[in-house]
């Protein structure tokens, strides 16, 4: 269960990563490290 729930978290937190770069990236350009 803890698995699941840890995979779960992490594709949330990539969708939502995805959707935060996607919505920057239309405001101005990405940051580069």
């Amino acid at each position: 269960i803890g698995a699941s729930r840890e995979t779960v978290s992490r594709t949330v937190r990539d969708f939502q990563n995805q959707g935060l770069i996607r919505a920057e990236n239309f405001k101005r350009p990405p940051l580069v490290p």
